[in-house]
């Protein structure tokens, strides 16, 4: 058999495939790639996440009403903005059971690192870490940004240090987002300043999502009402219901600026709360000074919820002063409970940390406690306290959520605040820290019920490897992406067979022109070919597969 090998190559290209054969196979290889990326929902999402681009990057907005009880919603019946939400949108209809203890801080940082307070650390609004021999307190004390109180790993550095394009984070008075955790800020923040008018706040939060240069994805708002009018006058005043009247024109005006942006229909929306209120007539006060001396400890936190250390300025803790004072509370003291640290029931999550102190008390829910610092009233006006057992649904905040990844005119009965955590994290498409919050709590709420959760662990699977690429070709969820490509594979590989043919015929003198003997010559030149290329081929169609996997 006479061949001319180089003739064939350079005027028939690769491997003696005539160049037109080429470029159609790879327009069909190209091609069946590309519609496997758009139409196929395990190969779109093992794109975005293997080279970081995300052209469909989720918008997320968590708001935070400080002390909005889950029943304050029925208080008023002139909520335009609420009442939309809630039939566009998902709700907890008996509010969400929080953190114990049910105060700012903690409750805050709790439901953006989905942490009981005992692991991230922030156990109180005002507690002293022994280790550090440091106190805190938020509201006061500057050395509250310090990042040694803060455990745990944010929602807005996880969504800035994820892999994607345009993932910055905007974090407008947030507890913690003005401290330098694990030595970083989030991309756009603001200290609390209650000087700052809620318009200003609004608008800077939404600067942050249209700016040109730095764009968020994840903004956080908190607005320290109604908890502050709710402290003055307790949750059952007229003055609530116009408060919360005037959060809903608030609301009214972030959807209509967020829809003015033309970014309300890509927008998600988590309405929340830290907790809720119970009423206290001020006559119902229990007065520590008179069952203790004030030398014999040192208290932490706010009424109703104290923590008591014993002996204080001293290293080493008197353990019969400790029970000295554990007994005189616990049997004297009515409308009182007491706990030492280890007898701290398991479900408030609250005895592992150096900074509740050996002594832990509380008064009955509707009383409260006041020490020689505070005035004894003599009247019996009513104001409104929180801090109690996060079992008592006065301590509840509510829960609305908003936008295309929510169901529609949905109620669900209660789930864990920090589950928020788990929630913001599906939307986000970035893999959560260990945390205590649970998916499956929240998954109802989303219009696909968490279905992409598996897909994504087999996406974090396959994408460690080359070889984890080529065994999870074999699994049942990623084999149906994998079945439109090996259709256009197939059709690439008849095409090269073609390709064998087409480049033989045009040499001896094109298909109409094949005479019986030919064939015995056509079969021959093929066999030599298979021969001389069959190791290269394997070679090349096995990278090809891995490229394809990769993809």
């Amino acid at each position: 058999l006479n061949m001319d090998i180089s003739k064939s190559k350079s005027a028939y290209g690769f491997f003696g495939w005539h160049r037109s054969s080429l470029v159609l196979v790879g327009c069909i290889f190209l091609t069946g790639v590309l519609i496997s990326v758009m139409f196929n929902k395990e190969i779109y999402a093992a794109w975005r996440h293997l080279f970081g681009k995300d052209p469909d990057l989720p918008l997320l907005l968590l708001v935070s009403y400080d002390g909005f009880r889950w029943d304050y919603l029925e208080k008023s019946k002139n909520l335009v903005s609420f009442q939309w939400l809630l039939q566009h949108g998902v709700h907890a209809t008996n509010g969400l059971v929080n953190s114990y203890i049910t105060v700012t801080a903690p409750n805050h940082y709790g439901i953006v690192t989905g942490l009981h307070e005992e692991s991230h650390g922030i156990v109180a609004n005002r507690f002293f870490d022994p280790t550090m021999n440091k106190s805190f307190n938020y509201f006061v004390d500057t050395s509250s940004t310090d990042a040694a109180f803060f455990s745990g790993i944010p929602l807005w550095q996880l969504n800035d240090d994820a892999t994607g394009l345009n993932r910055r984070s905007g974090c407008m008075m947030w507890v913690g987002c003005d401290v330098p955790i694990n030595g970083k800020h989030p991309t756009h923040y603001m200290s609390y300043n209650e000087s700052a008018d809620w318009v200003s706040r609004v608008q800077k939060l939404i600067s942050w999502f249209t700016d040109e240069k730095d764009p968020i994805n994840f903004g956080l708002l908190y607005i320290e009402e109604p908890d502050k009018i709710g402290h003055e006058v307790g949750p059952d005043s007229p003055k609530i219901s116009q408060m919360v009247e005037r959060l809903d024109v608030l609301t009214g005006y972030l959807l209509m600026r967020l829809n003015e942006e033309h970014l309300l229909d890509r927008m998600n929306f988590i309405f929340t709360s830290d907790h809720g209120m119970a009423s206290v007539p001020k006559m119902n006060s229990i007065r520590l000074d008179s069952f203790l001396d004030n030398s014999s400890y040192k208290i932490f936190g706010n009424s109703p919820n104290l923590n008591l250390l014993p002996d204080p300025g001293k290293k080493v803790f008197s353990i019969y002063k400790e029970d000295e004072i554990y007994n005189l509370l616990k049997n004297k003291v009515p409308h009182l409970t007491v706990y030492k640290k280890n007898e701290i029931p398991e479900f408030y999550h609250y005895n592992n940390s150096d900074r509740v102190m050996p002594l832990v008390i509380e008064s009955d829910l509707h009383w409260r406690l006041i020490t020689s610092d505070d005035e004894e009233s003599t009247d019996n006006s009513t104001i409104g306290q929180h801090g109690y057992s996060n079992l008592m649904s006065d301590m509840h905040p509510y829960f609305i959520a908003y936008g295309p990844a929510f169901k529609k005119n949905f109620q669900i009965d209660t789930f864990q605040s920090i589950d928020i955590y788990e929630l913001i994290c599906y939307i986000l498409n970035i893999e959560p820290a260990p945390n205590n919050g649970s998916f499956n709590r929240v998954k109802q709420l989303l219009i696909d019920e968490g279905k992409r959760r598996q897909l994504d662990s087999e996406i974090r699977l396959i994408s460690k490897s080359p070889v984890n690429c080529f065994v999870h070709l074999f699994s049942c969820d990623f084999f149906n992406g994998i079945f439109i490509l090996g259709i256009f594979l197939i059709l690439c590989l008849i095409l090269i067979g073609f390709g064998f043919l087409d480049g033989y015929c045009k040499r001896v003198g094109g298909w109409c022109h094949v005479d019986k003997n030919s064939y015995a010559e056509l079969h021959l030149e093929i066999s030599m070919r298979v021969k001389m290329f069959k190791f290269e081929r394997v070679l090349v169609e096995f990278f090809m597969l891995l490229l394809l996997m990769k993809l």
